[in-house]
């Protein structure tokens, strides 16, 4: 009767382990595909910031490119 009590225990704890240890690992899967998309959505932050930037430059440069053009032309009606 001892033996049959034990080997049902021992089996019981062994079943334990193996549910304890064997986890499906959605906790840790769910972290990564959280990272992932912090990461996906820092990129496109960073990818935006710096269109925003060329555009801003762009810009600038344009703006600067008619104010010589208007300097060069009011100089160019003062000359006799």
């Amino acid at each position: 009767m001892r033996k049959k009590l034990l080997g049902v225990l021992m089996s019981a704890v062994m079943a334990a382990s193996l549910a304890a240890c064997g986890g499906s690992g959605t906790a840790q899967t769910a972290a990564v595909q959280k990272a992932e998309t912090t990461a996906a959505a820092a990129e496109t932050k960073a990818e935006e910031t710096k269109a925003e930037e060329t555009k801003a430059e762009e810009t600038k440069t344009e703006e600067t490119k008619a104010e010589e053009t208007k300097a060069e032309a009011a100089e160019g009606d003062f000359h006799i």
